[in-house]
């Protein structure tokens, strides 16, 4: 996927995009570029904090990532490719973030678009709120 991406725009494929590449799909989080760049500078100091936000927009256009707000100032990235759509419920207060799927939600939004003659495409669900554990107690 990424390959023929890269060919079809004339980019290359290089060492760096390669390891890039390799530490985001080994992490299974929303993750920002300045945490990707603080994994990957261990093992390779070279890559730059810009050069690891290109790649991560780059992994977003051609369907192996999908950048998501989160709440938060900083742009994350989720692995999108051979990962079941879902949505997230996020914690105001610590930033704890929960995954679900829920087909009612789905079929409600496929219901709402085919009333406004609307063709969905795709969409984003977050819910903000309070977890468990920053809730006071009830």
């Amino acid at each position: 996927m990424l390959a023929s991406f890269l060919a079809e725009r004339k980019l290359k494929k290089s060492k760096r995009r390669d390891a890039i590449l390799s530490a985001f799909l080994a992490m299974e989080t929303h993750v920002t570029a300045e945490e990707l760049h603080r994994v990957l500078s261990a093992e390779h100091p070279g890559i730059g904090l810009a050069t690891v936000y290109r790649n991560l927009k780059l992994l977003a256009s051609c369907g192996l990532a999908k950048q998501v707000s989160l709440g938060g100032k900083a742009a994350r990235f989720e692995h999108a490719f051979r990962h079941r759509h879902h949505d997230h419920l996020v914690c105001s207060r610590c930033g704890k973030v929960v995954e679900f799927l829920d087909s009612e939600i789905e079929r409600r939004q496929e219901s709402i678009a085919s009333r406004h003659d609307f063709t969905l495409e795709s969409h984003t669900l977050e819910i903000h709120g309070l977890c468990g554990s920053c809730r006071p107690p009830r």
